[in-house]
Order: structure tokens, then C-alpha cells, then sequence
């Protein structure tokens, strides 16, 4: 029968991305992955609201990706390049709601290959 390609120890290979849907989020570390099953190079994050507005930082492995995003209805982008080992915490850091809900479908996308 036909074979497959030869792998390099499994996993999913390319373009991937953690996208979510914060609905009435405070201002908290949100802890989006406790522990990285393969080494990843994290290149882009998309920030956006439905209304009111923050600041966000994420991080991986300990340090910041990017610098703060500006959350708002017209959204904020950043392009970088970040390695990080297997192993690692990604977590998103929200800032800036001074009371209420004063921010509302706050939206993430976190791209990254591997």
C-alpha cells in the first residue's frame, strides 16, 4: 500500500493561531495555554472590542511578545518574531478597565508556526 511523508515526532506543522472571545473581561491574567507541547515561534497578534477599550499584553515563556496593544473597537495589530521552547506558558495580561463592564466582546488572535 502507499506510505505516508516521514514525520519529525508528530504534531501539526505551519501556520497556526490561538483565536478567543473575552465577553466582559477585567483586568486579570488570562493563562491561554499551561504548557506548550512543541517548540513555536509566535509572529502576530490581532486585538479588537466591541466596545470600550483596554490594554493587552501577551506573554510566552516569561516575556513580553510585543509591545501593548491598544484595544479598541478599530483594533491593533503587531507582527514580530519570538521563539519559544516546549515546555513554555502563554498567557494574556488585560489592564486599563477602571470599573464596570466597560469593555465588551473583547476578541484575540495569536498567530505562530511550528
Amino acid at each position: 500500500g502507499a506510505t505516508g511523508p516521514a514525520g519529525s515526532g508528530g504534531g501539526l506543522a505551519g501556520s497556526l493561531s490561538y483565536t478567543g472571545l473575552l465577553l466582559y473581561p477585567t483586568n486579570k491574567t488570562y493563562r491561554l495555554d499551561d504548557y506548550t507541547v512543541s517548540a513555536r515561534t509566535f509572529n502576530f497578534l490581532h486585538v479588537k472590542c466591541a466596545t470600550g477599550g483596554c490594554s493587552a499584553d501577551f506573554y510566552a515563556a516569561g516575556s513580553t511578545l510585543s509591545n501593548t496593544l491598544n484595544v479598541t473597537p478599530s483594533g491593533a495589530t503587531a507582527s514580530f518574531s519570538t521563539a519559544v521552547a516546549a515546555g513554555s506558558t502563554f498567557s494574556l495580561v488585560v489592564t486599563g478597565i477602571t470599573g464596570g463592564d466597560l469593555i465588551t466582546d473583547f476578541g484575540f488572535v495569536a498567530g505562530y508556526t511550528q
